[in-house]
């Protein structure tokens, strides 16, 4: 039973979007009622646990707004449910009713500042019709901001959601792998109350101009250098070809070991 208290607690605060990594202990905010602890975002988000299915009072004197009441059964799981009083106004101490009387033991009680209005996303980089080289790190930033509590923060890359999905900020996301062509990128902000905004950019990637391939000779042996990742060495016995990429794959440095007279080599962009 033990265990399928843990599994219900995670999924209440996992649930119900709760940000918890905010929040620290405000035990003293709960009155009117021995055992009972306070899991507080001051204004925003409160969770406080109950021993019985008592009354209980929340002191939310300097925290104006309206707040939702809802309870949660910590023995049972399950989704929310609405006690005695369905939501109370901030800035002095009130009552948070009874919990469900289905139940005499004890309860959980989570008390949301009523939000109506989704988060703000702004993409900084890149900018709308921006056009990115394949072989370039691409990092989506964002900001993110709400006038609640940001929840989560994702990105979307052409409709398809890309881990990892952000809960505090800087929230940057590094994008690879992406073929050449046109992509929509679209940052995706839900704040405590489940309410969700999104922002769009479209950008173009495309394929870098070959960096220049320097011939060397280091203790007598000729390599080839070039500087760009990305790019794939490919060889020819003739200037006109048939050219073939070098196996195994080369990287920079690579130590030419023909035998032929001569041998040429050229960089193709190898798109991923």
């Amino acid at each position: 039973m033990w265990w399928n208290q843990c599994r219900y607690a995670l999924e209440f605060f996992k649930s119900n979007a709760i940000p918890f990594w905010h929040m620290t202990n405000r035990n003293a905010l709960l009155t009117g009622l021995s055992g009972t602890y306070c899991f507080a975002l001051t204004g925003q988000v409160y969770v406080a646990y109950l021993p019985t299915n008592a009354v209980t009072s929340l002191n939310l004197a300097g925290a104006p707004g309206d707040y939702s009441v809802r309870w949660f059964d910590p023995r049972h799981g399950g989704l929310l449910q609405t006690g005695t009083i369905a939501q109370v106004s901030g800035g002095s101490t009130v009552s948070l009713g009874r919990p469900p009387l289905s139940s005499t033991n004890d309860w959980v009680a989570l008390v949301q500042r009523v939000d109506v209005t989704p988060p703000n996303v702004s993409i900084l980089t890149p900018t709308n019709g921006a056009t990115s080289f394949a072989n370039l790190p691409l990092i989506v930033s964002a900001v993110v901001t709400d006038d609640v509590a940001v929840a989560k923060v994702e990105l979307w890359v052409d409709d398809v959601l890309q881990p990892p999905i952000l809960t505090t900020p800087p929230y940057d996301f590094n994008v690879v792998n992406l073929t050449l062509g046109s992509h929509t990128l679209a940052v995706v902000g839900e704040d405590a109350s489940a309410r969700r905004a999104t922002n769009t950019v479209a950008i173009t990637v495309v394929a870098p101009e070959p960096p220049t391939l320097r011939l060397v000779t280091t203790g007598g042996q000729p390599q080839l250098e070039w500087t760009a990742p990305g790019f794939e060495l490919f060889h020819a016995p003739y200037v006109t070809g048939p050219w073939t990429n070098v196996v195994p794959p080369a990287s920079s440095p690579y130590v030419i070991t023909t035998t032929n007279s001569e041998e040429y080599f050229q960089l193709r962009w190898s798109n991923p």
